[in-house]
């Protein structure tokens, strides 16, 4: 008739309540978090200073008073002391001097011992007549004598009591450690004891079955003397040996009420905690907003992986029912489930994915290892002992380990990074507990980093007559060839890149099927196609039109940047500087290849191939290199950065701002771009500043562009976020597109534009003619991602492009930079460690140079610069920032006639020593140095 309530019954509305608190009680929190922030600190803040400065400082003067013999209790000193005596001692000599034939030192040692006698004779002589005397007489003197002996009384008083104070001031510093120490142990031991007595008694008087009851009561009948039963047939006798050896019999009686708590209710006060600093995670907002409350939101899922972890012990660390675990674990899972649905976002605003990688990220490894130490304690003696021995090899591992990456951090290619004094030196603990992981430790779990091969093998390639031509493994396959759109022409509304700009490149292919019986010729403009053979598929791309055939091009007036700069009183030139007398007239071609996300020490731990060739690329009498160690962003993300070097300002100040390719090629360069993230610089980052969308960037600056392939749906999302962790620009997995690396295509595509602009430079050359120099960007989006480990799958190809570089002699007559914007801003490095923190304002950057710019540059410095030092030594060591790279590129533009003002603030020049953050332009609230 009467039977047990099922799980739902029994539980539901604790649950209900549960979740509802947990949401009432987070809102609560985020609509008060200053108040509470303040009270927190306030309580901290007392609570140190009460340790500091009631329990510490006693300690730490008593161990120097015991090691060193240092006092801090003194009433008078003891030079005071001998001054004052010293000068009694001249006083008393003057003055006998002129009464008596005593010697000095006997008079002194008098004075010494207190004898003022020859004085108070004179004294009493004289004070029988003492408005005469005192006039006329010596009584004034010997009233002065006896005032200097009274000091010397007090001040010998003073010395006795001081004596005395430092034979007893260890007593007095132990004592006064005394009433807070004893404070402090009291609250400790019964917190302790309290914790400890809830964990022993909580167990038999309500984790037990009613089959253990009943084996109790049975205990009770056979062992009638020893055992003692209440009407509930649970044993009270365990009970109370545990609470007598703990001490719990002088408890109150609101203490016991707290300790006799169901672990139900200890269980759901937890998950509410969990689910509460979840919540309060989840708070979005912009870039500044998760830039200031990082460190919080990082505190409150810390919180809610601690939470969640004690539960988890206390469901598998206790006696519980089978039916009430699993209803516990329906719970967690269900809350969580409900969580993600309610933010599962990817972006700043809505973050919940990332919240949630986060969370698994600490709260797995950390209960695996929790699980392994529970089963190795339980089977293995001794347990303990090895454990702590492991413990303390372990630490003394890491301690080592720690010491050696905290010296690898601050190496580079040929030098290190040296602490000048004066020069800026990053803030914090720079402890980079990041390097003790294995590469591929964060997102192992992803699964493999490598692409996998297409089905089938295809052979593709364009002639120099734009003739397609293709080989299928399988010759039975219908081969088709996306012919992708040439997207450099296009207008700033056009190239939007959320839910625009890839949309319209798939909108503006052109599939054609492909026959080998007739020639499959490509319009002048194409630069890339996708062909396709059954289910495989492959990129083949150009450089079209071929350098021979591309126009000249002529600068707008309007916009024509060689134009000089309109002043209140005319037209002012800047002054210039011809080093054409004094240097090859030769222009430098340029290459500058941006690592997005990468800092300078993240580049040598996940790229070591590239950080190998970069040392063979410094070779005196042909080429230099150069690494910044205090290269400083001055933005969190890209945007400031790259505008900070593409435009020299942070914001442009004026209306319709070009990039600096614009600027090169307004001087005659060749200018080419490559863009392996399905966006437009301009469009994203500055072209808000355009009076009218319908101006096309890429047409005015650029001679060749290569963004389309990158925006194909098997790479770029086309549903949904094409920002994820798992696909796209932004993935935490291996980039594939089409069996490849993304980054190989676009490494396929320079390659085939220094072949191409190199060709045709030595054909012009050969003829005598002038040749133009070009300048290439390209931007690889690998080190953007929260793990840090997508990164090394570039090693291989870019320190492949480096050799070839380097093997082809191109070093000698180019200028490669390779660069990053900022360090990586996500992950568990940045969000919990400060060493993470100093890699993201500490981008990684390196520059080849040749051998006569490198002359030239130390010849200028020498007799123009301010200081008579190597501009490029000094500016390793010192402040730089994207404002040093940007007056660089345009110094290279302008070569040979360059402007003074721009050489002064580029690299080729020292930047001033000891710079502020304030004076190279990084803004107080982002600035790491100290």
């Amino acid at each position: 008739m009467y039977c047990r309530p099922s799980l739902l019954a029994r539980y539901w509305m604790p649950a209900l309540v549960c979740i509802v608190g947990a949401r009432s009680l987070a809102f609560y929190v985020a609509g008060h978090r200053k108040d509470l922030e303040g009270w927190a600190i306030d309580a901290a803040v007392t609570a140190t200073n009460y340790v500091s400065q009631y329990i510490m400082a006693p300690l730490r003067g008593a161990y120097e008073t015991i090691r060193y013999g240092r006092h801090t209790y003194s009433v008078m000193t003891e030079d005071s002391l001998r001054s004052d005596l010293r000068s009694l001692e001249d006083m008393v000599v003057g003055f006998s001097s002129r009464f008596g034939s005593l010697d000095p030192a006997q008079v002194r040692q008098r004075v010494e011992s207190g004898d003022l006698s020859d004085v108070m004779r004179v004294y009493a002589r004289e004070v029988q007549q003492p408005f005469r005397n005192a006039v006329f007489g010596d009584l004034v003197q010997a009233m002065l004598i006896q005032v200097q002996k009274v000091k010397v009384d007090v001040g010998q008083t003073m010395a006795a009591l001081d004596k005395l104070l430092k034979s007893n001031e260890l007593n007095f510093l132990l004592l006064s450690t005394v009433p807070a120490t004893l404070t402090v142990f009291v609250s400790a031991r019964w917190l302790v004891t309290r914790v400890a007595w809830w964990l022993s008694d909580s167990l038999p008087l309500y984790g037990d079955s009613s089959s253990e009851a009943a084996s109790a009561l049975e205990m009770q009948q056979t062992s009638p003397d020893i055992y003692a039963y209440g009407s509930d047939g649970v044993s009270n006798y365990q009970a109370s040996s545990r609470r007598e050896k703990l001490g719990a019999a002088t408890t109150s009686k609101l203490a016991t009420l707290l300790l006799q708590l169901p672990k139900s209710a200890v269980i759901a006060g937890l998950l509410t905690i969990c689910v509460a600093a979840y919540l309060l995670s989840l708070q979005g907002g912009s870039l500044v907003y998760i830039n200031e409350h990082l460190g919080v939101i990082g505190a409150e899922l810390l919180v809610s992986v601690i939470s969640l972890t004690i539960v988890t012990v206390m469901l598998y660390a206790s006696r519980m029912r089978g039916n009430v675990r699993r209803g516990t674990l329906v719970l967690i899972l269900c809350s969580f489930a409900a969580l993600y649905w309610y933010d599962h976002g990817e972006r700043f605003e809505h973050h919940g994915f990332y919240n949630l990688l986060v969370f698994l990220a600490i709260f797995v490894p950390l209960n695996l290892v929790i699980a392994v130490f529970y089963v190795l304690w339980i089977k293995i003696d001794n347990f303990i002992v090895y454990f702590f021995i492991s413990l303390v090899i372990g630490g003394v591992s890491a301690v080592v380990s720690l010491k050696h990456y905290r010296w690898v951090f601050d190496q580079g290619t040929l030098g290190a990074l040296q602490y000048t004094p004066g020069e800026c030196q990053w803030t914090g603990w720079n402890i980079p507990f990041i390097d003790l992981l294995p590469a591929g430790t964060q997102n192992f779990w992803a699964g493999s980093m490598y692409c996998r091969p297409e089905n089938q093998q295809i052979k593709a390639s364009i002639d120099g007559d734009g003739v397609l031509r293709v080989a299928c493994e399988s010759e039975d396959r219908d081969v088709f060839v996306d012919v992708l759109p040439e997207t450099r022409q296009w207008p700033l509304q056009d190239k939007d890149m959320w839910h625009v700009f890839n949309h319209l490149v798939l909108k503006k292919i052109v599939r054609l099927p492909y026959s080998s019986s007739r020639p499959f010729v490509l319009n002048e403009t194409t630069q890339a196609v996708v062909v396709r053979c059954g289910s495989s598929s492959t990129i083949v791309t150009r450089v079209s039109p071929p350098l021979a055939r591309l126009p000249d091009y002529e600068p707008p007036s309007d916009s024509d940047t060689r134009s000089p700069i309109s002043g209140s009183s005319g037209r002012l030139e800047p002054a210039r500087f011809d080093a054409s007398k004094i240097s090859p007239t030769e222009r430098p071609n340029v290459i500058y290849l941006m690592l997005d996300a990468v800092s300078r020490r993240q580049f040598y731990r996940r790229m070591p191939k590239s950080a190998q060739v970069l040392k063979t690329l410094h070779r005196p009498f042909n080429h230099r290199l150069y690494e910044l160690y205090r290269y400083h962003s001055v933005g969190f993300s890209t945007d400031n950065n790259t505008r900070a070097a593409y435009t020299g300002e942070i914001s442009p100040s004026h209306p319709n701002p070009l990039p600096i390719w614009a600027y090169y090629r307004d001087r005659g360069y060749v200018t080419a771009r490559v863009e392996t993230g399905c966006e437009d610089w301009a469009k994203e980052y500055i072209g808000d500043k355009f009076e009218s969308q319908k101006y096309s960037v890429g047409n005015r600056s650029l001679d060749y562009e290569l963004t389309s392939p990158f925006c194909m749906p098997e790479y770029y999302p086309n549903v949904g976020n094409a920002f994820g962790n798992f696909k796209g620009p932004f993935s935490l997995t291996a980039r594939c597109l089409y069996g490849r690396y993304v980054h190989d295509w676009a490494f396929d595509y320079l390659t085939q534009l220094r072949t191409e602009f190199r060709e045709h430079r030595a054909k012009r050359l050969a003829q005598q003619k002038d040749a133009r120099p070009y300048m290439i960007t390209a931007t690889f989006m690998e080190g953007h991602e929260g793990t840090g480990e997508v990164l090394r799958t570039v090693d291989s190809a870019l320190s492949g492009f480096l050799e070839s570089m380097r093997d082809s002699g191109e070093l000698n007559d180019t200028v490669l930079i390779i660069a990053a914007d900022h360090g990586l801003h996500m992950g568990l490095n940045f969000a919990f460690l400060q060493s993470g923190r100093i890699e993201h304002k500490n981008p990684f950057f390196a520059m080849s140079m040749p051998e006569w710019l490198h002359e030239f540059s130390e010849k200028y410095q020498t007799e123009h610069g301010s200081e008579n030092v190597s501009p490029f030594a000094a500016n390793e060591q010192r402040l730089v920032t994207p404002f040093e790279t940007h007056h660089t590129f345009r110094v290279l533009a302008d070569w040979p006639n360059f402007e003074r003002d721009s050489w002064d603030r580029s690299l080729f020049a020292a930047q001033r020593a000891g710079r502020t953050c304030e004076e190279a332009g990084i803004g107080a609230n982002f600035c790491m140095c100290k």
